[in-house]
């Protein structure tokens, strides 16, 4: 059991600087590559630059960074007594002289950081990419500002050519706003970056929003017209966000809305972060499974021939550890199916391949020379490291309400129902991790950037997170997506718990 978190990372295949360089790319294709790489540069400029924290914030926003906001202000003393006044003013003066010269400090190392981000992003760019900017009629404007190179960057994202057809620009750029879709297996993080990519390349080549006249005609909250052509907008794109996510998981949320606006109640979000709230809250339909069944089946049908064929080649899943055996089915042993399809599902549990795993032959082994109720099921590490047997099965409740499968030293205990589910719906109550880790967004709320990034060590190698979010009922946890099981430790659990309850379980 690997330390950190029982997760099993894909390959990743970028590492470095080098890894990251901006291409052109055809259609809107490029579009979600494009968010990745700039969070990449984003959170190396923020990790390594002084202040780096200040130009990072501008190249986000795509707009210079507010110094009013920051700059330090006098005080003055309300002391009656004339002679502590005179001190505190004194003392005042002092401390604004000494924060006045940090702020322009402050100042200056932006403007600093300014020339450095854009020389990063120049040199991340590809030589074709490079040549293209190089040509257009702005350049000089483009040149020495990493706001602009970047605005500029993202426009290319979808094969700008500033000499081709203006209208055929727009066109391009509203069928890719238009025709955008939440990929399969594609999470509400990625969907929404890639969106609002989609979304601001549009506003970029139409010059601004649409104005959508019969909306604002009909609008009596704003005052101007550029503010109800704004607010018209926002609701046009919290609509279309909502519309093209994959309605396998929400459509019954959009059916929900359909239906309480013909009773009068218009619940329909107004803005895109009120959209993303919405669907970030929302169980996934049952259509989702139902999918994804069907999508085994199909799979299996199609690879039925090729795993006979090479089954004696199959290696058998007796000699693996439990987290090696992600992506076999559990009751054959063979890969690219689940075990809900599998056609000898039928055959005795006892038969089935999972059961032959080291954890749970050791865990058998552990059941049958004690009694059930008096099992030890696994351990909690103390503080001095030493292992201490400790009843948990109360905590798992008492931190989130939900079922968990638990992991220690001493093995696993699975149903036989939890082990044919998907482990993304899984909670791991793990001895040997050192952290909290999530990647099913449904379980956790408020999911948001970290100011540092998190390194994963695992059996299957090492992954890092910049993502937290919040787990109700518990706190903040590490957030990744990608990953492929949600996990809990133990040790800050019960450490929880035994600070509010006063004690922690122990077996006697």
């Amino acid at each position: 059991m690997n330390r950190a978190s029982p997760k099993r990372f894909e390959p990743h295949n970028k590492t470095k600087l080098s890894d990251y360089i901006y291409k052109i790319a055809s259609g809107g294709k490029q579009a979600g590559e494009f968010t990745e790489i700039t969070q990449y540069l984003l959170t190396y400029i923020q990790r390594t630059y002084v202040h780096g924290g200040d130009i990072q914030k501008a190249l986000d926003d795509k707009a210079e960074f507010d110094f009013s906001a920051i700059m330090p202000k006098r005080s003055r003393s309300t002391n009656e007594d004339v002679d502590l006044k005179a001190q505190e003013d004194e003392d005042y003066e002092t401390i604004f002289k000494a924060e006045l010269q940090l702020y322009l400090k402050r100042k200056m190392t932006y403007e600093a950081n300014k020339e450095k981000a854009y020389s990063l992003l120049w040199s991340q760019c590809s030589k074709q990419l490079q040549h293209k900017i190089q040509n257009r009629q702005d350049y000089l404007s483009i040149k020495n500002n990493p706001i602009e190179l970047l605005k500029t960057i993202e426009i290319h994202s979808l094969t700008y050519e500033e000499n081709r057809y203006d209208v055929r620009i727009i066109d391009d750029a509203l069928k890719n706003l238009i025709n955008i879709k939440q990929k399969d297996d594609e999470s509400l993080i990625d969907y929404t970056a890639r969106f609002e990519s989609v979304r601001d390349i549009a506003v970029a080549h139409l010059g601004g929003p649409i104005v959508l006249l019969k909306i604002i005609e009909n609008d009596t909250s704003s005052t101007t017209k550029q503010e109800k052509t704004t607010t018209a907008w926002e609701r046009y794109m919290a609509y279309l966000y909502m519309d093209r996510a994959d309605q396998t998981k929400f459509g019954s949320l959009l059916s929900n809305l359909k239906s309480q606006y013909s009773l009068g109640h218009n619940q329909y979000p107004k803005t895109l972060a009120e959209a993303r709230s919405i669907l970030d809250q929302h169980r996934w339909d049952d259509g989702w499974n139902k999918r994804k069944n069907n999508k085994d089946t199909s799979r299996l049908k199609d690879k039925d021939n090729e795993t006979d064929n090479k089954a004696n080649k199959n290696e058998t899943i007796s000699e693996l550890t439990f987290a090696q055996t992600e992506g076999v089915c559990y009751c054959c042993g063979k890969k690219g199916h689940l075990s809900s399809v599998c056609r000898q599902k039928d055959k005795p549990k006892t038969e089935w391949h999972i059961n032959k795993t080291k954890e749970v032959q050791h865990i058998q082994h552990v059941m049958s020379t004690k009694d059930a109720d008096n099992a030890t099921i696994g351990q909690m590490p103390s503080a001095s490291s030493a292992s201490t047997n400790t009843d948990y099965r109360d905590i798992l409740q008492w931190a989130t309400g939900k079922q968990m499968v638990t992991i220690g030293n001493n093995g696993m205990i699975l149903s036989q129902k939890q082990m044919e589910t998907d482990m993304k719906n899984w909670i791991l109550l793990d001895n040997q991790s050192t952290i909290h880790y999530f990647c099913n967004q449904e379980m956790v709320t408020n999911i948001r950037k970290s100011p540092t990034t998190m390194t994963i060590n695992t059996n299957a190698g090492n992954a890092s997170t910049n993502l937290q979010a919040t787990l109700p009922g518990l706190g903040d946890v590490w957030f990744d997506s990608k990953g492929m099981v949600n996990v809990l430790s133990l040790l800050a659990v019960a450490t929880l718990k035994a600070k509010f309850l006063g004690k922690v379980q122990h077996r006697g």
